[in-house]
Order: structure tokens, then sequence, then C-alpha cells
């Protein structure tokens, strides 16, 4: 996530926002970028570790969840709000644009509106995960029902028939990038589509927690190699973009998630549930466990702050005069030396505000008590 957001994400002269650079070093890289669709594997092994949600008090469990996950993010509003507003006043060339109510307004949801648009990316997650999680009790007992694998079925035929949509005259002609107004109709079709594709995504873990994935055994390679097959065939020679990130009017994949980025993120779920056994066990080896586990503890303070390391790096280079120096350099060395400079940074802000993780405003500690370190975990068996 942090090699993507800061390595890939170019901050543009003017700092109005950010940009996914088109087809850099043509089309490979592109290709190359279909192999990190790991957002979906995060999504299944989430739905995973919530399988037996279904017999938890509904009630109870949307209260822990929303402070779980509201408290650090509205501390991050707090302190982001009053610099936010500062650099509007402060900075004479416009580069904050105005202060509006929509931003405002993204401040109170978890899609916050910067002034140079980095640190709301990543934060569509939050926006999406939160209800998916929320939803976790009633898609468990929906799985434990008779109407199992209706539930897949019946998601995947909608989101086959949305991409369908997205893809026809009609919609193109309705969106209209650059327009002065957006289809109240269309703006709902695209929320749903990203709603129900990462819901569907977070239903397939309970199979994946069963098993069902794992029992597939040496038919994971093909299947894998299959979907990737799949979806450079649809990306080169279909209608969808090469670009597995942004918009799909933009020609990227993701927003919403387009079948090729299904097929992709398929892809990847294949190859790294084939791959899981040399993974966990490199992951456990004694100096690389204490970096996964820091890693794994902090990912919602991760998260939350990654970009603002990057943002904070921005405007000192910016305000030294040093920006110009850093574009003059070739792509690649620009691209490192912004990853360099941002990742002290960002291991500074997630110490500072890990705490607000564990606080007993959550009422985990009890739960602290059968905590076991990702590193000690006993490893189930390759079979399970």
């Amino acid at each position: 996530m942090v090699l993507v957001h800061i390595f890939v994400v170019e901050v543009t002269a003017e700092g109005t926002g950010t940009q996914i650079p088109q087809g850099w070093k043509g089309w490979r890289l592109d290709l190359l970028s279909w192999g990190i669709v790991w957002v979906t594997c995060f999504f299944v092994a989430s739905g995973a570790l919530s399988r037996k949600t279904g017999n938890v008090p509904l009630v109870g469990f949307w209260r822990k969840r929303l402070l779980r996950v509201l408290v650090p993010y509205y501390v991050f509003v707090a302190i982001l709000v009053p610099i936010e507003i500062f650099l509007w006043k402060a900075v004479p060339d416009g580069v904050c644009g105005d202060f509006s109510t929509k931003k405002i307004l993204t401040w109170v949801m978890p899609l916050h509106e910067d002034c140079l648009g980095l640190a709301q990316g990543p934060l569509w997650f939050l926006q999406v995960f939160l209800p998916v999680a929320l939803l976790s009790p009633l898609l468990a007992r929906l799985y434990d029902s008779r109407f199992r694998w209706a539930i897949p079925v019946g998601t995947l035929f909608i989101l086959g028939f949305f991409d369908f949509l997205w893809y026809s005259e009609r919609l193109d002609q309705v969106i209209e990038i650059g327009a002065d107004s957006f289809d109240p109709v269309v703006g709902f079709l695209f929320s749903f589509h990203v709603q129900l594709y990462w819901t569907l995504v977070f239903y397939f873990g309970f199979f994946y927690a069963d098993g069902y994935v794992q029992r597939l055994g040496k038919k994971l390679l093909p299947l894998g190699l299959g979907f990737a097959a799949l979806t450079f065939v649809m990306v080169r020679f279909g209608v969808w973009g090469g670009n597995v990130f942004g918009y799909t009017w933009e020609g990227g994949n993701q927003f919403p998630p387009t079948m090729a980025w299904m097929s992709g993120s398929f892809s990847a779920w294949f190859l790294i549930v084939w791959a899981r056994d040399p993974i966990v066990n490199w992951s456990m080896r004694k100096r690389v466990a204490p970096v996964v586990d820091w890693l794994a503890n902090r990912s919602l303070t991760l998260l939350i702050w990654h970009m603002i390391g990057y943002t904070m790096v921005y405007w000192v280079v910016r305000f030294s005069g040093l920006l110009p120096n850093f574009q003059d350099l070739p792509t690649f060395l620009e691209r490192v030396l912004w990853l360099v400079l941002t990742l002290p940074v960002i291991v500074f802000l997630v110490n500072l505000f890990y705490p607000l993780e564990k606080t007993s405003w959550f009422d985990v500690k009890k739960e602290k008590k059968q905590e076991i370190p990702v590193s000690e975990t006993p490893r189930p068996a390759s079979s399970s």
C-alpha cells in the first residue's frame, strides 16, 4: 500500500491533486500492476476472520466496530482540519482551492479531502470497508442458510450487468467527465456497484475460512495463471483499460470494479493461496516476523496516516524551494527520493498515533489476554 501510494502516485507541480502515471514505460507497468491487486486478499481475509460473527449480538458488535475504526479517524480529522484551514489561507497561488462546504462534509465521513488530495485517496477504503464490516453478522447468517451459494451467484450476475452498463453508450453520455452536473442516478449506481463488489469479496472469505479454496490444491496455480491470462486479454484487446487503478471512465478499472478488475483479483487471490505456506514460513523468520507484526498490529493507523507523511514531505520540499530540483530528476530517481524521505516520517506518525488503536475506549482489554503474536501463531496444516 505504501509503495503504491507513494512510489506510483505522483504529486503534480501545482500541488492540485494526484496522478497515476498512465502508460509509464508503456503497457509493461500496467500489466505488472495487475500483480498487486491485493486489496481483494485483504477483504477475503477480513471475511474469513469474521466467519463466526453470525452468533454475535448485532448492536454490541456495531458499537465495538464503529468505535474501533471511527475514533482514530476523527482524531486524524481533528488534527488535520486546522492545518488544512491554515494552508487554504497561507498558500497564495490557490493551490488548495476554495474553502467549500463539500470539503467540510468530507471531514465528517472517512473520505477526508485535503489540500493536495493525497489523504483523500486511500480513505475510500474505510468508507467501503466499514459498512461491510457492520454487515458481517448478517452476511454470516445468510452464509449459514440455504442461500449460501445463491448470494455469490446472484451478486456476480448483477455485477456483470453493471459492468455492461458502465461501458454502454447511454451511460457514457450521462457521465461526461468535466460536466458541471452529475446524474444522481448514476452516482447511486456507482456507489452501489462499489459496495456490492467489496461485500461479495468479503463474503468469499467465509468460503476461505471453511477451506473451500484450499481444497482446490494443485488446481490453484492453473486457476491463478488462467485468470491472469484472461485479464491480459481483457485489458489488451477488450474495452477495459490497461490500468488497474483509477476510474472506469479514465481508463482505470478500480472505481467501479470492472470485470477485468474482478478477473485480476481472482488471479491474485488464487496465486497467493497457492503460495500461502512459503509466504507464511518466510514471514515467521526471526528477522522478518517483528516487521510483519509491527505492520499487522498498526494497519489501521498506517492506512489513515501514511499519505500525511507524504504530504508533510511535499510541503517541506515546496516551501524550501527544492521542488523544481526534485522534478528535474529522472522519474525513477524522483520516486525513490520521495519514498526514502517519506518512510521515516510515516514510521514516526504511526508510532505516535498507534495507541489510539489499543485504548480502553474500544473495550479490548479482555481480548488482549487472549492475543497471540502473529509470529507465534501455530501454523495450521497445509491441507487445512
